[in-house]
């Protein structure tokens, strides 16, 4: 059996599978509209032919993670039982929904640990985008919107995942504690990256210039390199296929982007070095 795959051959719930399958063809999608110019339009990509009503940076940003952040907190709540979302949802008329969730009521390490890890990932974008990003674009709503419900889509299938694995056997192998450190390297090596791109700029300044500094002296997107780090560390301290589905999903859209922003650069920014790879140091 496939270390991931902790229900995948479940009978009585293919949805998780059906989901995975999803997620993965989107990835595709969005790797191929990318590539072709059509990508999400946010930031430097913004079009300028876009006439899709635009939010600040800085609001759009927040509004993109602070709902997957929510969902992550009120789980987290839930599970350790300072929250009774089960009676919010009854008073709300969605018995079926509260029904589910006494179900898989109770909590293990592997539930506690990704759904920290799904709030730690979330939050910090939060805070990030409120304290330390100093935005030169703006995002339009419609962007805005999709990537914001995919996050919290994605979030919630996490947390089911988790939920319905642990009537099952264990996976063959434990790849918990690979995915601990894994998680963190990506947590800390994407914030000091975008703490090296914060402070590239002063307040005020609108001019995109050459970042320099940690990774960035190989790669022109280190930040996506350690997130695309940070969710296969997510993937294998679920070892579910949402998991993996998710971590393959993140990697595709992040590294057409980590590729369409090295071509930005050489097109844009005067003296970016045309050795310097997109998103891994010497190899892509």
């Amino acid at each position: 059996m496939s270390p991931f795959i902790l229900y995948a051959d479940s009978d009585w719930d293919p949805y998780p599978r059906v989901f995975a399958i999803a997620l993965f063809l989107s990835g595709l999608l969005l790797f191929f509209l990318e590539r072709t110019g059509n990508g999400l339009q946010y930031s430097k990509f913004v079009s300028p032919t876009n006439r899709f009503p635009k939010l600040p940076g800085r609001i759009g940003f927040v509004i993109l993670y602070l709902p997957s952040c929510i969902a992550a907190l009120l789980f987290l709540g839930q599970k350790l039982g300072y929250l009774d979302l089960a009676l919010v949802l009854n008073r709300l008329g969605l018995q079926g929904w509260a029904n589910e969730l006494d179900r898989y009521a109770g909590l293990n390490l592997r539930v506690l640990a990704v759904t920290l890890a799904v709030a730690i990932h979330f939050g910090k974008r939060v805070l990030e985008a409120i304290f330390l990003h100093r935005f030169s674009g703006e995002i339009d709503i419609g962007t805005c919107v999709f990537i914001s419900s995919t996050y919290l889509t994605v979030a919630i299938h996490i947390f089911y995942a988790q939920e319905i694995s642990r009537f099952l056997d264990d996976p063959s192998t434990n790849l918990f504690w690979l995915g601990l450190p894994l998680f963190w390297l990506g947590i800390c090596g994407n914030f000091y990256h975008h703490y090296l791109l914060a402070n590239l700029r002063k307040n005020g300044q609108n001019v995109h210039m050459l970042p320099h500094g940690g990774l960035f002296e190989y790669v022109a997107c280190p930040h996506y390199l350690f997130e695309i780090i940070g969710f296969w560390g997510i993937a294998l301290l679920s070892q579910t296929t949402t998991g993996l589905a998710v971590a393959v999903f993140v990697s595709l859209y992040l590294t057409s982007r980590s590729l369409s922003t090295r071509e930005w650069y050489l097109k844009k920014i005067d003296g970016f070095p045309r050795d310097r790879k997109a998103l891994i140091p010497f190899l892509l």
